[in-house]
């Protein structure tokens, strides 16, 4: 589960660095999709591909923040084994002091960001092989102030096949404010 600097738990929010939501609900129906294309004989069929993660960027309580991290264990304890002086029993609530007094926060969340656009790499690339020029469209919500958006973007993203990002503006108030 997603934990917040002050150690608060979001029952809707997992860690970004869960593989599970993109092993499980994108890869999958992806991949689906291109064998049905491929058995109609249309393997052409599919150019792109449009996904919502409105919730995940959204429900955590500091994923929508762009200084925001998630603190819970696994995170910590990956991040601390790269980078000595900080203890593995720091309680979840101590934890972003600890990076500010070691002045590694900013550190912490770049590696966040970069392991988020790691995994999700990997996780595509079996999609990759079947189609390298699939583009991806996503709905990230708080577009351009969420870091797990920018990191998702990386991701999904290629020279060949640039993703397209969508903003809330178009049909709503607006949350992020960014048309």
């Amino acid at each position: 589960r997603y934990l917040s600097a002050k150690g608060e738990v979001d029952d809707k929010m997992i860690c970004p660095l869960e593989p599970y939501p993109w092993r499980v609900n994108l890869v999958p129906p992806i991949l689906a999709a291109l064998a049905e294309a491929k058995r109609l004989g249309v393997p052409d069929l599919f150019f792109g591909v449009l996904f919502d993660m409105e919730f995940m960027s959204a429900t955590g309580a500091a994923i929508g923040d762009a200084q925001g991290c998630c603190f819970c264990d696994h995170c910590w304890e990956t991040f601390g084994k790269a980078n000595a002086g900080l203890a593995a029993q720091t309680p979840v609530a101590e934890r972003k002091t600890a990076l500010l007094l070691a002045q590694k926060l900013s550190d912490y969340q770049a590696w966040q960001k970069q392991a988020v656009t790691d995994l999700l790499r990997r996780e595509l690339e079996p999609v990759r092989a079947q189609a390298p020029a699939l583009v991806f469209g996503f709905y990230p919500y708080h577009y351009g102030k969420s870091w797990i958006t920018e990191a998702v973007l990386a991701a999904v993203s290629t020279p060949r096949a640039p993703a397209i990002p969508m903003d809330d503006q178009a049909y709503w108030t607006g949350y992020s404010g960014k048309p």
